[in-house]
C-alpha cells in the first residue's frame, strides 16, 4: 500500500496514518542509526518525505532532498542491476 503525504504524520517514533476523519493508526517504528541520519535531517528540515509504501513486514519511507545539479557538493553512487530478457 503507498500513502499520500497528507495520509500521514511522524509523530517521534511512531506514525499517524489516517484511516478516517479524525480517525488514525499509530504504527512504532523501528531503526537504527544509519536510518537515524536521514530521520533527524527531516526533522530539521533537510529533507523531504515521499510516498510512504508498507508491506507486511516493512515501511519504506523515501526521503528526498533538493540538490543543486549546476554546483554539486557531494557525491552519489546508483547500483544498477542488468536484466535479462528472454526471446
Amino acid at each position: 500500500m503507498q500513502l499520500d503525504p497528507m495520509l500521514y504524520k511522524f509523530y517521534g517514533d511512531k506514525i499517524r496514518i489516517s484511516v478516517k476523519p479524525r480517525k488514525f493508526i499509530f504504527i512504532d517504528l523501528k531503526y537504527g542509526e544509519y536510518q537515524k541520519k536521514f530521520i533527524d535531517a527531516w526533522r530539521d528540515g533537510k529533507l523531504k518525505t515521499g510516498e510512504i509504501t508498507i508491506n507486511e513486514t516493512k515501511i519504506v519511507i523515501p526521503f528526498k532532498k533538493d540538490v543543486d545539479l549546476q554546483n554539486p557538493k557531494d557525491w552519489i553512487a546508483i547500483d544498477t542491476e542488468a536484466c535479462k530478457t528472454q526471446t
